[in-house]
């Protein structure tokens, strides 16, 4: 082969043969739509799905419809479904929790101006998190593509779309989106101590800081209310005695407000839990050990926060009511 020959031969290509296999085959696009919102979904929930698609192409000339679900366990488990009529019969009574589920449905449309019927596919991903191993794969792969699946990974779900017709892809995202904003929500992100969540560094600094400092005030204003009232005056072992009693008070409150702040921020770190999915027993169990942790960390939270308020009004209280008598 001369070099001439092996310059012009993938021009060849280009120019000739790809356009006429998009002309047989139809030019595939895509669509990606991300989901951010944490959303829970059980095994209705995904059999609504599969009606609403299968409605929606019963609209179009279909050649052929396959399914597979792809599912990962606990404890290591991947269990794999070829067919809808597998996964609907599926028992669901195990042990383990899924972690995450992957959705594909892959069909064949006879549509105009094409020999062939053209390929579309439909692939949801619902995840229960990213472990921290596939981010460090992903994050030293030299695989770029692994690093951008990094943000779609992220998100507790996402649906991609490959078509040829376009209006067929954006229906299906529709739906999918439409079924993604009807699924329930988890029943913490209503109660306060979620909300709370993003400032759990500033709550717990000020009340690892307010707690000594309001008994601080108070011990001062006694200190202030005695020596008045004895007149110690100058005495060196009252004013040691008093000088110690600070101290020690000072040092066993701050202990205190930095152990009573640690576990309002480490139960405000941990509240809200839940299990995305409800489809074996595993994670029926999952969901009702979460929703006990969060009852848990809610009575220490609201324990702290009543706790923390009731010491600061007594201590202030009676310090104003030391002043007067000053």
């Amino acid at each position: 082969m001369s070099k001439d020959s092996a310059i012009v031969e993938p021009n060849v290509f280009q120019k000739v043969l790809k356009p006429m296999f998009h002309m047989l085959t139809g030019r595939p696009d895509n669509m990606v739509k991300v989901f951010n919102k944490n959303k829970i979904i059980a095994f209705d929930e995904i059999v609504n799905l599969h009606e609403q698609i299968i409605e929606k192409l019963n609209h179009f000339q279909v050649e052929g419809l396959t399914f597979h679900a792809d599912l990962k366990l606990s404890d290591n488990i991947n269990k794999q479904f070829g067919s809808w009529e597998e996964f609907e019969k599926h028992r669901w009574n195990i042990k383990n929790t899924i972690t995450t589920m992957v959705l594909k449905w892959d069909f064949l449309i006879k549509m105009p101006n094409f020999e062939t019927p053209q390929r579309h596919t439909v692939v949801m991903r619902v995840s229960s998190g990213y472990s921290t191993k596939e981010m460090i794969q992903a994050l030293f792969s030299n695989n770029f593509e692994d690093a951008d699946k990094i943000e779609l990974n992220m998100s507790p779900m996402f649906v991609r779309v490959d078509f040829v017709n376009t209006r067929l892809g954006m229906e299906i995202i529709d739906i999918v989106e439409k079924w993604n904003e009807a699924l329930p929500n988890p029943p913490h992100i209503y109660n306060w101590p979620f909300k709370l969540k993003k400032r759990k560094k500033i709550i717990a600094d000020i009340i690892r800081l307010s707690i000594p400092a309001f008994i601080i005030i108070l011990l001062f204003s006694s200190i202030e209310l005695t020596t008045k009232i004895n007149g110690f005056g100058s005495d060196m072992s009252i004013i040691m005695y008093w000088g110690l009693s600070v101290a020690v008070i000072f040092i066993a409150s701050s202990k205190f407000g930095y152990w009573l702040a640690k576990r309002i921020y480490h139960s405000l770190d941990e509240f809200g839990g839940y299990s995305v999915f409800e489809l074996t027993n595993g994670d029926i169990q999952k969901k009702e050990k979460l929703e006990a942790k969060n009852k848990y960390n809610f009575r220490i939270i609201l324990g702290g926060f009543l706790f923390t308020v009731v010491i600061n009004i007594i201590s202030s209280i009676f310090a104003a009511m030391i002043y007067e008598l000053i």
